[in-house]
């Protein structure tokens, strides 16, 4: 989205660079005909404007501030959201399943020689593979909505603030405004690890238990009644 919204601000002001070029090369051109061809027949004052003073008198008009202001790109910046932003629903109970990320080809993976050859198949379409039998995961993931007020109040009394492990991960609000209530750096939940770690509701804390990935859901609610609750 970020992009997007450099492209069509670039666009916006390339148009208008090539707007003034094109202006003074007909200008240009215009002079150095009537310069070559000499003069024919009787000759009459222009009573039109120079097409460059055109652009100039309308360069002045022009607020070149909503192209290059500061205050506005830090405000698109700060409030940037990524298309492929998952929304997930709260999780209504305190829950816990396991995740296998076994991994099935839809390729043939080829084996070349040196010079760059296919000479057979290395790894064929429908091989399947667990990539935590060749690495593990450190980090705890995180995964919750940042607007939600009492998912807020659980992060914030949860140890995950204060573990250099964790990553926290939001499904809704902004990285910039998360992460100063937070005082922590925060990304988003977009599609593709939310589907390979089959996230379903949070708040969730994901993090590696053997071969598989635990998915721990918090319900958050039931944690801030009972939080009230307490003499």
């Amino acid at each position: 989205m970020l992009e997007n919204m450099k492209r069509d601000n670039m666009k916006q002001t390339l148009m208008i660079i090539a707007v003034f070029l094109s202006s003074v090369t007909i200008s240009t051109s215009i002079y150095a005909a009537s310069k070559n061809l000499g003069t024919f027949g009787r000759t009459y004052p222009i009573a039109e404007k120079d097409a460059l003073v055109e652009v100039q008198d309308k360069a002045k008009t022009v607020d070149w501030g909503q192209y290059f202001s500061k205050e506005k790109w830090e405000k698109k910046i700060k409030g940037f959201k990524p298309q492929d932003l998952v929304s997930l629903p709260k999780a209504t109970k305190n829950s816990s399943y396991l995740v296998d990320p076994t991994y099935t080809l839809d390729f043939d993976v080829p084996m070349v020689d040196q010079q760059g050859n296919i000479i057979g198949t290395l790894y064929p379409k429908g091989y399947q593979f667990n990539p935590l039998e060749y690495f593990s995961v450190p980090n705890i993931m995180v995964f919750f909505d940042g607007t939600d007020k009492n998912q807020l109040v659980w992060i914030k009394d949860s140890p995950y603030l204060k573990d250099a492990r964790a990553i926290l991960i939001i499904t809704d609000g902004t990285w910039f405004d998360v992460g100063t209530d937070l005082n922590m750096p925060v990304y988003y939940a977009r599609k593709p690890i939310v589907d390979r770690l089959q996230v379903k509701a949070v708040p969730s804390v994901v993090y590696q238990e053997g071969r598989n990935m635990r998915i721990q859901e918090i319900n958050a609610d039931e944690y801030v009644a009972k939080k009230h609750a307490r003499p």
